[in-house]
């Protein structure tokens, strides 16, 4: 059963994420600075933001870490169409992520219909026979003795490509634009339809390269 929690609750949450954010400046002047690829520069974000997400939603009694950002998401979202304080929260934990890793000074707000549609167009592709094709030929190309976590890493180098030309299709374009688009799908995946497709189209590309 999902731990319901009271919306001055979040208040808390929210700001104690901000402010721990706000301690980690020397994290983000690096992932501003670095050089590094576009995927490796989002990866540096999370490895940064989930530990602190998950330490608070513990504090808020949820124990399942599998489901405990799900579920916190959604009563997160839920809470925050009726109450400006904790959007207002949200916003500038976001606002501060963006700024201060990839100088992004606007936030592209999207609807639940829109992140639905992204997330539809995206795994339509990571299904379509075209793209497995290119699958099957990039993974013959790899060194069988890698290991499986180093091969799907090395998958991520045609798939980020495939999502961003998708992205930019609604209006998420380039660099800016795919991390605008992360954030948005990541403020919906706890719906069970963004979260049915997600899987499918994950098993889909993963058994169709042999990583299953």
């Amino acid at each position: 059963m999902s731990t319901l929690v009271a919306v001055d609750k979040f208040y808390d949450s929210q700001q104690n994420v901000i402010d721990k954010l706000k301690s980690k400046q020397d994290v983000f002047a690096k992932i501003k600075g670095a050089q590094y690829p576009l995927i490796v520069k989002w990866q540096m974000l999370l490895s940064v933001l989930l530990p602190i997400q998950f330490e608070e939603v513990k504090k808020l009694g949820f124990t399942n870490e599998q489901s405990a950002l799900i579920d916190f998401n959604a009563q997160l979202m839920q809470h925050q169409q009726t109450d400006q304080k904790l959007k207002a929260l949200n916003d500038e934990k976001w606002h501060y992520i963006f700024e201060q890793a990839f100088e992004i000074k606007e936030i592209q707000n999207v609807t639940q219909e829109q992140a639905l549609a992204l997330i539809q167009d995206i795994t339509a592709e990571m299904m379509s026979e075209h793209f497995l094709s290119s699958v099957d030929q990039f993974m013959g190309k790899l060194d069988p003795k890698m290991q499986v976590l180093e091969k799907r890493q090395a998958l991520l180098s045609i798939l980020i490509p495939m999502q961003m030309n998708v992205m930019a299709r609604h209006g998420f374009a380039g660099e800016q634009g795919y991390v605008q688009a992360q954030k948005a799908l990541m403020d919906y995946m706890h719906e069970p339809k963004m979260i049915e497709m997600a899987s499918k189209a994950q098993m889909a590309l993963f058994t169709r390269a042999g990583l299953m």
